[in-house]
Formats: structure tokens, C-alpha cells, sequence
């Protein structure tokens, strides 16, 4: 026994930390699963989202739109429900008001229409 001299603290840190470097190299996969893909199989379905030309008289109702998408996937989240729920009635007011006040309603994309026609029947169920 007193011939083997006994390891500092450091050097016992450094032996193991050259053992796990050696057992789990950089190579390997690591063992968690990265994406909802390899967890549920199939990958989420692409969000499309409008992009609003500056110039374009629908820009506003397309940002509109995008907003109220952003709210309703935060909505989803549950995180303060309350305060995303008045955002989301805000937007939905706001996309109304576009919608009626532009003249031709032909130029307005479809999406807009349909979400428009969407939070109107959904109003006129409530009251």
C-alpha cells in the first residue's frame, strides 16, 4: 500500500473526464430524440403565411391575417390565454373593418375572405 501513491483530486477528474470523452465520442448518435418528426412519425404540415407587398392595397389585410394566425398558435400554447384572447378579438376587429371598407372585394385574397367570413359567422353565433 504505501508503495502506490494515491491521485489528487484533479487528476481523478481529468482520468474521468477522458473516460466519458472515450465512451461517448462526437461520432456517435446522440441518444435523444430531436424532432416531432422521429417522436410521432410524420412531419407537422407547412403554415403558410402571406407575405404583404408594400405597395399592394391588401398589404394590411395580410398583415392582418398573419397576426391573427400568430395569436391563435399562441392561443394554443395556453400561455396567457387572457391577454392573446383580447389581442385576437383586436385583430379580428380590425380584419372586419378592412374588409368592409375596401371597395372591391374581388381584389382581396382568398384566405382573407374566407377568415372574414369565418369570424363573422362565429360572432353572429354568440350574440
Amino acid at each position: 500500500m504505501e508503495g502506490r501513491k494515491r491521485e489528487t483530486t484533479l487528476e481523478v477528474l481529468k482520468r474521468l473526464q477522458s473516460q466519458n470523452k472515450a465512451k461517448y465520442s462526437v461520432t456517435e448518435n446522440p441518444p435523444v430524440i430531436r424532432s416531432i418528426k422521429d417522436i410521432l412519425g410524420f412531419e407537422e404540415e407547412p403554415r403558410s403565411k402571406l407575405k404583404a407587398v408594400k405597395d399592394s392595397p391588401n398589404s394590411e389585410g395580410i398583415l392582418l391575417l398573419n397576426k391573427i394566425k400568430e395569436i391563435e398558435k399562441k392561443l394554443k400554447n395556453g400561455s396567457n390565454y387572457f391577454d392573446h384572447y383580447y389581442d385576437l378579438r383586436k385583430s379580428e376587429d380590425k380584419l372586419l373593418r378592412f374588409c368592409s371598407s375596401v371597395e372591391s372585394k374581388q381584389s382581396l385574397p382568398e384566405e382573407i375572405t374566407s377568415k372574414a367570413r369565418e369570424i363573422e359567422r362565429r360572432l353572429k353565433k354568440i350574440k
